[in-house]
């Protein structure tokens, strides 16, 4: 009771801080065990984890599932909410004297239900590479409020079977409906487990073309069977509810105390009832010293100290042991024996299974390279290479991802700015970019900054001369720690980051730009073409160009990619693309002239909400976050 009471409160403390600082970003499903296993298996079939999945999670998972063995279901007993609120609900119904008796061929029916859903849930995780059980699972429904990951009516088809089935059926949601209920028990029919997953390895070692959903419906068959048979484990947990007949008075106190309905005075031995997690409500409730324990021996903190100590192992092994997000390879084995390998922190661009991919790719292209790993928990990456071909600082400077960005924006195009160039070790991930513009933000005068590859890495600082005096750098740029203001309002807060920065060098020199032309310097034109050259005649067609101010900024180079997208729909749309004229950054549209005409185009781009199409073949409705200024003569 303490550790369920100890686990909602701090689920409730975790809301309220998340409620008084919105800011604040909080995984209530990092610990979750059953998101563990889905994590475990989806790494074990593709060799990946999505960006909702991490290497604490795993380990957790794995021991939890683990310590079945030995211990029964334990976080099914003490640290599921869903199964404390089901509990919890259950009592509210015995004394409103509601409970309604299941029949035995309707319960054996219903328990079916779970394994049917722990089959598709794992089946959607490990295919598409994001935990399916955050569309419908009411805890996640409800601690995030119902976020993105949230399919709204499978989530509430689940409060309501929670919260509602609890208080006339007894563990309604565990019983028949849970997951990690299911998959549990399969791990608790270790025999038929282990029989299974053996023959699935054979078969795999035989070249039998065998795929891993034929084992998860085998498991998830065979854990139902021997549910609903009159089977009674043997062997696993190794530690059970013990009764000594001698001892026991016959009171059935242990009968009205079980959460399970267990009829535990009836038990000859051991509990082997599969309902059993040892939660140790029959035990503490024994009046008799010598009637219930476990495995002979009355001692109370043995389930409450397992899965503390459980849960302790898999977060120490998380944290002493990362999984990859991606391990791609794309030389031979052979290659890959003889290849260097160099490890480059502070990644911070790769941060989920996407950017890693999308980092992946680019290494691709690189000559030389045999293959990636990326570690999204630390971000750092390992990168297997030919040294023969590609030596490690040309290696280096093809990892290297350039960064500019605006500091204090200069007001007028026609202003003059200074640069300087500047040489800072330890300068490498995003997180670097960000707080270098932090700490140089309170600086009047500094307008900008820009980087390029270097060893150490060349800074490019603009700014006015007759506001900011250069010599002032080294001293700002070797501050130890950065202090700022994050949040605004009420969710306010002052945080102090160390920081390791070590300037090396000043060139003697300076140059001078507009900001008009550094402007233009950023400027990453975009273009796509709809239609293949030769589908269509060039003298019928016309073009639109308009004013795109955003386009100025990286941070909308995904809404101009949604507005191509969007664009695509329409089969009269030849091609879309961005360029910077000689004061403002344009759209400009070539579409099939006769068929459609400038003002459909516009409105076109003027639509507040998109049309996207992703390369998966799914369709999506998302706000246009451009501002299309007027049609450009």
């Amino acid at each position: 009771m303490l550790l369920q009471l100890g686990l909602l409160g701090g689920i409730i403390l975790l809301l309220l801080v998340v409620w008084f600082r919105p800011s604040t970003v909080i995984d209530f499903e990092a610990y979750c065990p059953f998101g563990g296993f889905q994590a475990f298996l989806r790494y074990a079939e593709a060799g990946s984890l999505a960006c909702s999945m991490t290497t604490t999670q795993i380990f957790v998972g794995l021991a939890l599932l683990g310590g079945i063995l030995i211990f029964s279901k334990l976080f099914c007993g003490y640290l599921c909410p869903l199964g404390t609120i089901g509990e919890w609900l259950g009592k509210l119904g015995d004394r409103l004297k509601v409970k309604v008796a299941i029949p035995t061929l309707a319960d054996k029916a219903l328990r079916s239900l779970k394994y049917l859903l722990a089959f598709a849930t794992i089946y959607f995780t490990v295919s598409s590479g994001e935990l399916f059980c955050k569309q419908y699972d009411p805890f996640f429904a409800t601690v995030s409020g119902f976020n993105s990951d949230v399919v709204v009516t499978y989530a509430i088809i689940a409060i309501i079977l929670l919260l509602v089935g609890s208080i006339f059926i007894r563990q309604f949601w565990c019983r028949y409906f849970c997951p990690m209920g299911a998959v549990s028990n399969i791990f608790s029919f270790f025999g038929l487990t282990s029989v299974l997953v053996l023959g699935f390895l054979v078969l795999i070692a035989l070249n039998i073309n065998v795929g891993w959903t034929w084992l998860l419906a085998a498991c998830c068959i065979g854990g139902y069977i021997l549910e609903i048979a009159p089977y009674r484990r043997k062997v696993f947990p190794l530690i059970k509810v013990t009764k000594n007949d001698s001892a026991c008075s016959g009171c059935k106190l242990c009968d009205r105390a079980c959460p399970q309905g267990i009829k535990v005075s009836e038990v000859k031995g051991s509990v082997t009832c599969i309902d059993c997690n040892l939660c140790g409500e029959c035990v503490t409730a024994c009046k008799k010293e010598q009637a219930l324990g476990y495995n002979g021996k009355r001692k109370l903190w043995i389930p409450a100290l397992a899965i503390v100590a459980l849960v302790f192992l898999g977060i120490v092994w998380g944290s002493i042991t990362e999984v990859p997000t991606i391990d791609e390879r794309w030389g031979s084995a052979e290659e890959i024996e003889q290849a260097g390998v160099y490890v480059q922190d502070k990644m911070d661009n790769v941060k989920c299974y996407g950017s890693s991919m999308a980092f992946a790719s680019q290494m691709h292209k690189v000559k030389g390279v045999l293959g990636v790993k990326t570690y999204v928990g630390s971000h750092h990456v390992k990168i297997y290479y030919n040294p023969d071909i590609i030596a490690e600082k040309d290696l280096k400077r093809a990892i290297y991802a350039p960064f500019h960005s605006w500091i204090n924006r200069p007001k007028l195009e026609s202003d003059t700015l200074r640069a300087v160039v500047i040489g800072v070790n330890n300068f490498y991930g995003r997180n670097d970019y960000v707080n270098f513009l932090r700490l140089m933000k309170p600086h009047k005068g500094v307008y900008g900054y820009e980087t390029e590859w270097g060893e150490p890495v060349l800074i490019r600082v603009f700014y006015n001369p007759q506001i900011f005096r250069v010599e002032e750098l080294p001293g700002i740029i070797s501050s130890p720690t950065l202090t700022y203001t994050e949040g605004e309002g009420a969710a306010a807060r002052t945080v102090t980051t160390d920081l390791d920065y070590k300037f090396e060098f000043l060139k003697p020199g300076y140059e001078t730009f507009t900001k008009l032309q550094v402007e233009q310097r950023w400027f990453k034109p975009f273009e796509q073409e709809f239609k293949a050259a030769g589908s269509y005649n060039l003298s019928n067609t016309d073009s639109l160009a308009v004013f795109l101010p955003q386009a100025k900024s990286p941070i909308f180079a995904r809404p101009i990619m949604y507005l191509a997208s969007h664009l695509s729909n329409d089969s009269t749309i030849v091609s879309f693309k961005t360029r910077f004229s000689s004061s403002n950054p344009e759209g400009v549209v070539v579409f099939l002239k006769g068929l459609t005409s400038k003002d459909k185009v516009l409105d076109l781009m003027r639509a507040d909400t998109l049309t996207i199409r992703f390369t998966d073949g799914s369709v999506k409705k998302i706000e246009n976050q451009l501002n299309v200024l007027k049609e450009k003569d």
